[in-house]
């Protein structure tokens, strides 16, 4: 025999912030997956999480309840949960499989696990905390007891994600980024570049262009050492870096060529 259900209707509204707080309503989102095949459980369950209750003041639930094991994966991979809830003797799959499924996915890898059970053997209570789970609750339910165990763990779920939201971790490790120029200009010793930002002097970069493709360079090794205001933007100076003899001898081919095709022919042509 299951409790009598609390005197809450099931269509209780989840706890909303008010209109002009919208989007701190957002953020404190809480949402539950509830997992029994038992309608009388999820029925119960789901309205004792919805209950209005000083723990949740400010705080908008979303239960989702469904009545098998497969439906739940398939729900925890398409969403990450605050809190789930679930049956442990169920099929196809028993809860104590399902928890360990739901710990190979990276959207429910460290969500709160809660299981509901008849069972109160000290070995079944170890293999839950061994697949991870973090609240072993034994039917019949208790509201009082239940209510206060759920609250505790969307607590710390909840100060879970705010300390998520502002660490910091310490790195130090190569990274690499785009930066946008144009190539306006190359001597057989470096050439100008023009740039929205101010690169700083003595940054080395690998440039990339067409232009230097043409002449067989797929990353051209170059270090920053001037940078000039110009028309709203930056003229940067730069030299080569460790240039091969064959490379060198391939870039001024290429200037040679752009110069004699811009340089005026001399003399006059014969009458």
């Amino acid at each position: 025999m299951h409790p009598p259900p609390p005197k809450i209707s099931t269509n209780v509204a989840p706890t909303r912030l008010s209109s002009s707080h919208q989007k701190a309503d957002k953020t404190h989102m809480l949402r539950v997956l509830l997992v029994d095949d038992d309608q009388d459980i999820l029925i119960f369950a789901k309205a004792l999480l919805l209950s209005p209750r000083p723990a949740l003041m400010g705080t908008h639930v979303d239960v989702t309840t469904v009545d098998n094991p497969i439906t739940a994966l398939d729900r925890a991979r398409d969403q990450e949960f605050d809190l789930i809830i679930t049956d442990a003797n169920m099929k196809p799959h028993s809860g104590f499989e399902l928890v360990r499924l739901l710990r190979q996915l990276p959207t429910a890898a460290t969500t709160p696990i809660a299981m509901l059970t008849g069972r109160r053997e000290k070995r079944d209570v170890e293999r839950a905390v061994q697949l991870g789970v973090q609240a072993y609750l034994v039917k019949p339910l208790d509201p009082a007891s239940f209510i206060e165990k759920v609250d505790e763990l969307l607590e710390k779920r909840q100060q879970s994600k705010r300390a998520a939201r502002f660490a910091m971790v310490q790195l130090d490790e190569p990274a690499q980024g785009e930066c946008y120029f144009r190539l306006k200009a190359l001597t057989d010793n470096g050439g100008i570049l023009e740039a929205d930002v101010r690169p700083r002097k003595g940054l080395k970069l690998q440039l990339k262009s067409p232009v230097l493709e043409q002449i067989g360079f797929l990353h051209l090794p170059i270090e920053v050492i001037d940078s000039q205001e110009k028309d709203g933007g930056w003229e940067v100076r730069f030299v080569y870096q460790a240039l091969e003899v064959r490379q060198l001898q391939r870039l001024r081919a290429f200037i040679a060529a752009k110069t004699a095709n811009l340089a005026p022919s001399s003399g006059r042509k014969a009458a």
